[in-house]
């Protein structure tokens, strides 16, 4: 899967070469209000508290596939360096080679294969869309004005899933309760899911406080115009390889193209692209030995209007099938592609919320946090999101809790399973239910070992809730057999990002200003 190659990237704007295509990798990344702007709630607050947190998350997430992106080009320019040498003295002209070479290496695009929940959808069909150009606006702040806010302790670590939701909903009808409002500060932390939670203290960019909307807390819009998305070939190729290639039942997949009125007018974005885009296109600071980030080329993946009918639980299997074939097309693709699922966790944290309370939502969004963190339990299986325990935590129980707790992201983590597990321990079939009803088998997990082919490690830098909703952001990263081929997400990367974390916990938070 992550053989090197020796490409040419052609389209509208010219030529570019790319050398050693590979997958970069992938990250969950949260689309709630809170993962752009925290600010909404006073500072000193448990509500800020735990927004800060999310925001830290989402933003180390995005950095990390960034850093993954450049360091793979570091990687690939000092492998190619020296024949570049040896090329160059037997040319007249060095200065406009080195020219060409300075603008190839700066203009080398990332595909960026982004899900969402909350794009243009179709009745049946997934959707891609087919466009070179995407803009829209989102309102950040309503979550904040509209909905109350909650504030649990699941730190504890305690599996214990009555435990936990009369703990939950205790604590939200104190809440809901109007002479208990003032005191809800008393209830203790705000949510940190031990098993797939985490995210420390790190310094971000600036941002204008003065700005008098920030200021009094209302909500704002943010806007992106004219965003270069994926080229269009790219997506019809994507799209007519799914259409035509179904292995073992015959036909294609239930996939089609969706297209703007014409490609000189931008086709639109919601805030499930909007937010997790934004997060992308920051700039860096503390991991970037850049001023400037790697250029991304979003292909968006939209989930079809049928999720709704069963929460998406039904489409299951079928989403496993795609992603195996979905990652089959990238590895035949000369482009770098990366993968960002933008989804939440439960939506039923709280009663008055839009979709009331269930005591299934904290233990859906520990599931999540489990299958996402690797969490199977083995120390030599730690961090590995295919080991069987791992799928079971989301192809089982939140699977089973999924009806109740109303996550948006179910779909596309189950697609990102599909793609990262298809080419396990089974080949395949190593991603349907038949594995995961054998998981407490050791001769299973056995045959697991024995037979891994490609293989990710995961890491989750947040997982909370601040309203009614929670939310999640994680990396997935490749790596060979002899663990080689990590990029910025070897241990090495992760043991710098915790030392930055550490180091800044206490320089205080800020936030990129992003009003329209």
């Amino acid at each position: 899967m992550y053989a090197s190659h020796h490409y040419h990237y052609y389209n509208n704007r010219g030529v570019f070469t790319i050398v050693d295509a590979t997958f970069v990798g992938c990250i969950l990344l949260p689309h709630g209000d809170f993962a752009l702007d925290p600010t909404f709630f006073r500072n000193g607050t448990m509500e800020r508290n735990s927004a800060d947190k999310v925001a830290r998350g989402a933003r180390m997430a995005s950095r990390w596939l960034l850093k993954q992106q450049q360091q793979q080009q570091q990687q690939q320019r000092a492998r190619t360096s020296s024949s570049k040498i040896n090329s160059r003295k037997n040319k007249k002209n060095h200065s406009n080679e080195d020219e060409e070479d300075e603008e190839d290496e700066e203009v080398e695009p990332m595909i960026i294969l982004l899900t969402t929940p909350h794009g243009l959808k179709l009745d049946y069909n997934y959707g891609i869309y087919i466009n070179s150009k995407g803009g829209g606006t989102a309102t950040i702040g309503d979550d904040c004005i509209t909905n109350n806010v909650i504030n649990n302790d699941y730190s504890s670590g305690n599996d214990d899933k009555d435990n936990i939701a009369t703990n939950h909903k205790s604590i939200q009808g104190s809440y809901n309760n109007k002479n208990n409002r003032n005191n809800i500060s008393g209830y203790g932390k705000d949510n940190s899911f031990s098993n797939g939670g985490g995210g420390n203290g790190m310094s971000l960019e600036s941002i204008d406080n003065n700005n008098d909307q920030r200021k009094n807390r209302t909500p704002y819009n943010v806007t992106l115009a004219n965003v270069d998305l994926a080229p269009i070939e790219l997506g019809k190729d994507l799209l007519y390889t799914l259409q035509n290639n179904r292995k073992g039942s015959g036909g294609g997949y239930p996939v089609s193209g969706i297209y703007g009125f014409n490609d000189d007018t931008s086709i639109p974005l919601g805030w499930g692209e909007m937010i997790p885009l934004l997060l992308l296109l920051q700039k860096t600071t503390a991991l970037s030995s850049s001023s400037s980030s790697s250029k991304i080329l979003p292909l968006i993946w939209t989930f079809p209007h049928r999720r709704y009918d069963h929460s998406g639980t039904d489409m299951t299997d079928e989403l496993l099938q795609i992603g195996a074939e979905i990652i089959e097309w990238a590895e035949n693709r000369p482009e770098r592609i990366g993968m960002v699922v933008s989804g939440d966790l439960s939506h039923t944290h709280l009663s008055s919320g839009p979709y009331g309370y269930s005591n299934a939502s904290a233990p859906f969004d520990k599931a999540i946090g489990r299958w996402a963190a690797g969490s199977g339990g083995y120390k030599d299986d730690d961090n590995d999101p295919c080991h069987p325990e791992a799928m079971s935590a989301l192809l089982k129980r939140a699977k089973e809790l999924q009806p109740n707790a109303m996550s948006c992201g179910f779909t596309g983590y189950v697609l990102w399973h599909g793609m990262m597990c298809s080419k396990r321990c089974y080949g395949r079939k190593s991603t349907t239910s038949n594995v995961i009803n054998s998981t407490n088998n050791s001769s299973n997990r056995k045959d697991y070992k024995n037979k891994r082919a490609a293989k990710f490690r995961s890491k989750v830098f947040v997982n909370r809730n601040v309203t009614y909703y929670g939310m999640i952001a994680a990396s997935f990263e490749p790596y060979n057999d002899d663990h080689s081929g990590g990029g910025s997400g070897s241990e090495e990367h992760y043991k710098r990002i915790d030392n930055i974390d550490e180091s800044s916990e206490n320089q205080g938070t800020s936030f990129i200003s992003l009003h329209a």
